[in-house]
């Protein structure tokens, strides 16, 4: 996996790109990290906490619908917070961007024109 501040970077890329006003980059994830990996049900109770009055929606590509019983503590998941699993719109996987890197062709019909001005392909194996 890449760089925890090389994916924020790309995810700020994204948010710039996309101009969507309330999409925000939340880091949380880097703090709840130094003690051990970081599961989603940590995170969004992490986020619950910050907003307890709020009304959370974890929400998930096809891929990872598909094994999401394997997530840690799942089921609490799905009983606490509502989940949404989205279609996929473009088939897009990160293992076709590393191997277009890998070939030194362009990403640009893979992502975002930001994302991919920023993206190497040493940035997975760093």
């Amino acid at each position: 996996m890449a760089d925890f501040t090389k994916r924020c970077q790309w995810v700020e890329g994204f948010i710039a790109d996309v101009d969507c006003r309330n999409l925000v980059l939340c880091k949380d994830e880097e703090k709840l990290g130094q003690s051990g990996a970081v599961t989603t049900w940590a995170l969004m109770e992490h986020i619950q906490n910050q907003y307890p009055t709020s009304e959370l929606t974890f929400v998930l590509g096809p891929d990872n619908f598909l094994s999401f019983s394997k997530f840690h503590r799942s089921e609490d998941i799905v009983s606490r917070w509502s989940v949404l699993a989205c279609p996929e719109v473009v088939p897009v996987r990160s293992t076709d961007i590393r191997n277009k890197l890998e070939s030194g062709l362009s990403i640009d019909s893979l992502t975002t024109t930001s994302v991919a001005a920023t993206i190497e392909y040493k940035d997975f194996f760093d």
